[in-house]
């Protein structure tokens, strides 16, 4: 794996890399989500912060066999970031809004400047990487 797909990816239909595991940290620090068993709570601050974002968060389908939410353990970074039903709905709109763009075809993606603005620094989540 490359430094590019290290740092930021999709793993599968969600972000991963760096930038995922950091902003589902931050989510988490917020109160946003709780990490509970092998997926996340959604608290009552959460529900309002993704339904801001356009995001309906409801029940899971019980026809539906994939969860809600759902830990997904980073093959880089070695700690959990955000999967499941959720995590797809927030790459889509992470898309959508032009906060993160792809790299070329493959997995890498890259949060943009107005990303950086108006959505990860907001919440916390630092993407500069310092190496000392």
């Amino acid at each position: 794996m490359n430094s590019e797909t290290k740092y930021c990816r999709s793993c599968y239909n969600h972000l991963a890399g760096y930038v995922g595991v950091s902003l589902t940290e931050a989510l988490e620090n917020k109160g946003i989500l709780k990490r509970q068993n092998t997926g996340y709570d959604i608290t009552e601050s959460g529900l309002k912060f993704f339904n801001s974002l356009g995001i309906s968060v409801q029940a899971p389908d019980k026809s539906n066999n994939r969860p809600l939410t759902r830990q997904c353990i980073d093959g880089s970074e070695r700690r959990p970031h955000l999967a499941g039903k959720l995590g797809d709905a927030l790459l889509h709109l992470l898309f959508e809004k032009k906060w993160v763009k792809r790299l070329g075809e493959s997995r890498a993606i890259v949060p943009t400047d107005k990303g950086e603005r108006e959505f990860f620094l907001p919440l916390g989540v630092p993407l500069r990487v310092t190496v000392h």
